[in-house]
């Protein structure tokens, strides 16, 4: 998985799609730095994984085929404001 499909899993997951993109856009930031600091410190789940989905561990994932059953009429839109804050953001910490 890339770095932007696991961002993307991650703001879904942590803020409702619904709020302003620039909203959007400072989750991804806040989630790219808490993943590149898991990643530098090695993480904590020895040589599987750097982070995981598991909110009480490290970050809460959603797959996007779960997140378009949960916004209904509004998962296109909401799907393109998730990628756009991801891809807006590309690089920063």
């Amino acid at each position: 998985m890339t770095m932007g499909e696991y961002l993307q899993g991650v703001v879904r997951a942590e803020m409702p799609a619904s709020f302003e993109q620039q909203a959007l856009c400072a989750q991804a930031v806040a989630a790219r730095t808490y993943t590149l600091y898991k990643m530098a410190s090695g993480g904590n789940h020895g040589g599987e994984a750097d982070v995981c989905g598991d909110h009480t561990c490290c970050q809460a994932y959603l797959d996007r085929e779960t997140a378009a059953a949960n916004w209904g009429a509004h998962a296109e839109n909401y799907e393109a404001k998730v990628e756009n804050a991801v891809s807006l953001t590309d690089g920063q910490t």
